[in-house]
C-alpha cells in the first residue's frame, strides 16, 4: 500500500457517516485465521498437543512444552478463574474508541481449568448488576468463543452459569456487549 493510499484510508474515518461503520481490527496471522476458522459456530476450541496432552494459548506453530508440531484443533471445556482484569479507557481502532468514549471496555486474563492462560472480553453486565467491583480474582467463569462482526473469532469471559451451549445465547451475549450488530448478515453464520 502506498502512502498516499494510506493516508486516503486513515482520512475515510474523519467522516462521522463512516466513523459509525467501523468494524474491529481484521488483520490477523495465519495462525489466527486458523483460530477463527476452528472457532466458527464452536464454543471454544484450542491447540491440543498430541505428545505432551496439552493444550495452548495462543495459537502456534508448534507446542509450547515440547517444541513438536503434532498439534490438533480440540474442544475445551472453558471453565477457570480470572487472574487479573482491567478496563480499557482509550484505544485507537475507531471500532473501540466509540465504546470507550460511553463507557470503559472490561478485559481480563483468565486462567484456564486445562491450563493455557487466555486474554478475554469481560461481560460485566453478568456479574451482578455490571458492577466490575464484584469481579475479583479466583472468581470462577467460563470462557467461550464466538466472533465478532469482523466474522473473526474473539474470546469472551462470563459468569460460571451463564448458559453458553447453543450458538443464539452466545450471539444475544455478544450483541448484548456491542461486539455484533444484532441484526449482522441476517441473523449470522
Amino acid at each position: 500500500m502506498t502512502t498516499n493510499e494510506l493516508m486516503k484510508s486513515r482520512l475515510k474515518y474523519n467522516r462521522p457517516s463512516l466513523r459509525a461503520r467501523a468494524r474491529p481490527p481484521k488483520n490477523r496471522t495465519p495462525l489466527g485465521e486458523a483460530f477463527s476458522a476452528a472457532n466458527l459456530g464452536r464454543s471454544l476450541k484450542l491447540q491440543y498437543c498430541i505428545d505432551c496432552n496439552r493444550f495452548q494459548y495462543p495459537s502456534q506453530e508448534v507446542c509450547q512444552a515440547c517444541l513438536k508440531d503434532n498439534l490438533v484443533w480440540r474442544e475445551a471445556v472453558g471453565t477457570g478463574h480470572i487472574i487479573s482484569q482491567t478496563a480499557l479507557f482509550h484505544s485507537l481502532w475507531e471500532f473501540f474508541k466509540r465504546r470507550t468514549s460511553q463507557k470503559p471496555w472490561p478485559v481480563a486474563t483468565v486462567a484456564l481449568d486445562q491450563g493455557p492462560i487466555v486474554f478475554t472480553h469481560l461481560d460485566v453486565e453478568a456479574f451482578d448488576d455490571g458492577k466490575m467491583l464484584h469481579v475479583s480474582e479466583k472468581t470462577q467463569v467460563k470462557v467461550f468463543s464466538h466472533y465478532d462482526c469482523s466474522m473473526r473469532s474473539i474470546l469472551i469471559t462470563t459468569t460460571k452459569e451463564t448458559d453458553t451451549q447453543t450458538r443464539e445465547t452466545r450471539q444475544q451475549i455478544v450483541a448484548r456487549m456491542g461486539l455484533s450488530k444484532p441484526a449482522f448478515r441476517d441473523g449470522g453464520i
